[in-house]
């Protein structure tokens, strides 16, 4: 005779809740300003993990709400503009699941692989985002004095008084020795 067998059910809290809340408690630990040996802390993003894994091994409906409001808190935490990296996390997710038929027979090296790859994508993704936000809005070409340290300059002219309680005075006075700024 044949004993019944416990069959433990894994639903959307054990998959998709809990993974999110490790998840964001690991990156709070991670961007605290704590200071080992003169070394910071490192600050992965950490949910990359979630984003090319959830699709990868049991996509669902609510996973990529769960990486939107990820990437909405990432947003939060670091004053990154608001939906970078929920674009960067989605990103991830929905090559992984286009991509899927293709890594799913495979073994780690390769998955590891284009986890790289994925990864590498969404940095560049949100380089390219944080770059076109940038030059769009402080970059005044016709300023002569200030076209070298374009990157470098507020809305309201080259290195104002406001950079101060931003990099602090002697950071300032360095941008100013390299734009030349006056």
């Amino acid at each position: 005779m044949r004993r019944p067998v416990a069959v433990r059910v894994v639903g959307p809290l054990q998959w998709i809740v809990y993974p999110a809340l490790l998840v964001l408690a690991a990156t709070v630990v991670l961007g605290t300003p704590l200071q080992l040996f003169g070394l910071h802390l490192p600050e992965p993003v950490i949910p990359m993990i979630l984003a090319f894994a959830w699709p990868l091994i049991r996509p669902s409906m609510l996973a990529p709400a769960a990486l939107f409001l990820i990437g909405l808190f990432l947003d939060l935490f670091w004053n990154t503009p608001l939906g970078l990296w929920a674009l960067c996390l989605m990103g991830v997710y929905g090559t992984v699941l286009l991509s899927r038929n293709l890594l799913a027979g495979h073994e780690g090296l390769i998955r590891f692989g284009a986890y790289a790859a994925c990864t590498l994508g969404a940095f560049f993704l949100a380089y390219l985002v944080v770059t076109m936000r940038t030059r769009r809005r402080s970059c005044r070409w016709s300023d002569r004095s200030c076209r070298r340290c374009c990157c470098f300059r507020s809305p309201t002219g080259c290195l104002s008084d406001s950079t101060t309680e931003i990099f602090g005075s002697d950071e300032r006075r360095a941008l100013h020795l390299l734009c030349r700024c006056e």
